[in-house]
């Protein structure tokens, strides 16, 4: 379609692409459609996150080095800022799950590229900050994560449950 429509896209728009499709074509192509039309001659990876409201990988990464550093503030401050940029916060709580989802997986198998669907220098940095943690505190924070999920349900509000969950796993011990 790119190619027929002569349409420059960067390589992370089609990883971002294929990622928010879920591998549904019809998906993928759908939200090709709305990038071409909002972006014209040239899609970008800001395009893909204006129109897609996803949350950047360098934000998952600086939180995730946040719950590291035992930088509760930091994260906090994060969370909010990706907030006033307009993210979505559930599409927040579920990217930020996937990517302790990528950490797990770069944990287990090296950043195996076939078990994680992104580009090369991404797995890099994911096997990278995977070091930082045991397996059992990639598998808590889960946990941490989809009760906040469940308690968001609860509240009406997902934002007081993934602050108290950002708090919780920056905060000494993450195996709770």
């Amino acid at each position: 379609i790119i190619r027929s429509e002569t349409i420059k896209v960067d390589k992370e728009v089609l990883f971002a692409v294929a990622r928010a499709s879920d591998g549904a074509l019809r998906d993928a192509e759908s939200i090709l459609d709305q990038l071409i039309s909002f972006s014209k001659d040239r899609v970008s990876l800001k395009d893909v996150i204006s129109v897609l409201g996803i949350v950047e990988e360098d934000i998952l990464f600086e939180i995730t080095d946040k719950i590291i550093n035992k930088d509760a503030k930091g994260a906090l401050e994060l969370l909010n800022t990706a907030i006033d940029q307009g993210k979505d916060i559930g599409v927040f709580v579920n990217n930020l799950i996937e990517h302790f989802r990528n950490l797990m997986i770069a944990k287990i198998t090296q950043a195996d590229p076939k078990l994680i669907d992104l580009p090369q220098d991404i797995c890099e940095r994911i096997l990278k900050q995977s070091k930082q943690f045991t397996l059992e505190e990639i598998l808590a924070v889960f946990n941490i994560l989809v009760s906040a999920q469940e308690m968001s349900k609860k509240l009406d509000s997902l934002r007081i449950p993934l602050e108290i969950s950002l708090v919780k796993l920056a905060q000494g011990k993450r195996e709770e």
